[in-house]
């Protein structure tokens, strides 16, 4: 991992903070990756058998059942780490550097600590069977919550900053955009009771919409620009993560850690999948910081 220009960029920055934020930029990328991944519906039947049709729509009403098994199943794989909020809280910490190489060091240690922090990774890398040899039976357990989890509950919350069970109360209040939406993700939403009731009486009433959310079923969530804004929405955590931590990181030094990890990763002077302007960036740091503060 290449981090001189980050480490720059750190330089006048709290070391964990700076850690944290550059864990939370590289998010973008892996969330990308990850959406564009579950797409086929190919790969991820080659790692999880489809649950039957009654345990997968429960799974909208019972966001518990997703969560609890796939943290078990991740915690259990050594994806997650606690030792970074050990470190944060520990009455006396060891982050006591004395000179400029030290910090270097430190810092590249807490960079690659952070690391695990980007979940998104881990979950590609469950695609990717890069997961250590794990419990059979947990495993087993696990699989229908990740198979969901990766189909439909975690592109919903990047794509439409909801869960799949709100997205699907709009549908059932006859929201036809929210329905659409939730089918571009999920097709066998189609046969939820009163989402079927839905289209059936659009047959009658509305031929146009019940054409566009039957071929919706064929569609996929539009990905043009899919990256700019998910470093938009990164770059939000980041703004409001920053806040938390109690030195605020501003629009242009955001955009600066970006262009920062474009060098380190060799992909040019600049990050060109950000808002060329300064103001339409604070505006979208502004927006996405909104998301993220209300979870």
């Amino acid at each position: 991992m290449n981090t001189t220009h980050f480490q720059k960029w750190a330089s006048d920055k709290p070391k964990i903070l700076a850690a944290i934020c550059h864990s939370f930029a590289d998010s973008a990328s892996s969330a990308h990756k990850l959406l564009l991944n579950v797409r086929d519906d190919a790969l991820l039947q080659q790692h999880f058998t489809q649950p039957s049709l009654q345990e997968w729509l429960s799974f909208y009403s019972k966001h518990r059942n997703i969560l609890q098994p796939v943290a078990e199943l991740l915690g259990h794989s050594g994806s997650f780490t606690g030792t970074l909020f050990d470190r944060i809280t520990a009455p006396q910490s060891n982050f006591n550097p004395t000179t400029t190489e030290d910090l270097e060091i430190e810092l590249d240690k807490l960079t690659r600590e952070t690391s695990g922090m980007d979940y998104f990774s881990c979950y590609l890398g469950l695609l990717e069977d890069d997961v250590p040899a794990a419990d059979e039976t947990l495993v087993k357990k696990c699989e229908p919550a990740m198979y969901f989890a990766l189909k439909v509950f975690i592109p919903c919350w990047l794509y439409y900053g909801k869960t799949p069970g709100h997205l699907l109360r709009e549908a059932r209040q006859k929201n036809l955009k929210s329905l659409e939406q939730l089918i571009l993700l999920d097709s066998s939403i189609i046969f939820e009771k009163k989402v079927s009731k839905i289209i059936h009486d659009l047959r009658g009433t509305n031929q146009f919409q019940f054409e566009k959310l039957i071929t919706a079923q064929w569609r996929h969530p539009r990905k043009e620009y899919l990256a700019s804004k998910l470093k938009g929405l990164f770059a939000g955590k980041i703004a409001a993560f920053s806040d938390f931590y109690g030195r605020r990181l501003t629009a242009p030094e955001i955009r600066e850690l970006y262009d920062a990890m474009a060098r380190d990763n060799k992909e040019g002077e600049i990050d060109t999948q950000l808002p060329e302007s300064d103001e339409a960036f604070k505006k979208t740091i502004q927006r996405e910081k909104k998301f993220w503060e209300q979870i």
